[in-house]
């Protein structure tokens, strides 16, 4: 996994915390964020230069999870292809019923445009090629327009 760059997890640390005061509605201050977690005020300093104890390191990281934070964007060196938060449950419901949504529009467009084209007098040419493996799907429907 590699070293733990501690000038880098501090900077993510100061970033979160300006995140969180902006998702919040306003400016989180190291003074707010010390009462909040109940870490002093010094400390918190030492944790956002890149110092600081191993316990208030936790009680800070235990304190943006609960937050709606991903430990890993924070701690892992390369986190480019991590998101800064955790979807929460009801994050993933509304996203699964938007797909599902999206989905159906989908199929309702696709089966339109297959019945104009058809009525538009192009011929539609079957290719299994299309079929998702190891399923039941309707392959997809293919217009010869050369005709």
């Amino acid at each position: 996994m590699g070293d733990v760059d501690m000038a880098v997890i501090s900077q993510r640390l100061v970033s979160l915390r300006k995140h969180l005061g902006e998702q919040q509605g306003g400016n989180l201050t190291i003074q707010d964020l010390a009462d909040n977690t109940g870490i002093p005020f010094h400390k918190m300093i030492r944790l956002e230069h890149g110092n600081g104890a191993i316990v208030s390191m936790i009680i800070l990281l235990l304190f943006y999870r609960t937050h709606g934070y991903n430990l890993d964007w924070i701690l892992f060196p390369d986190n480019a292809n991590i998101p800064m938060r955790v979807a929460s449950g009801d994050d993933a419901l509304v996203i699964s019923e938007m797909i599902k949504k999206l989905t159906s529009r989908l199929q309702e467009d696709y089966s339109e445009l297959t019945t104009h084209l058809t009525r538009l007098g192009y011929s539609s040419l079957e290719n299994k090629q299309f079929a998702p493996s190891g399923t039941d799907a309707e392959a997809p429907l293919v217009f010869d327009f050369t005709s």
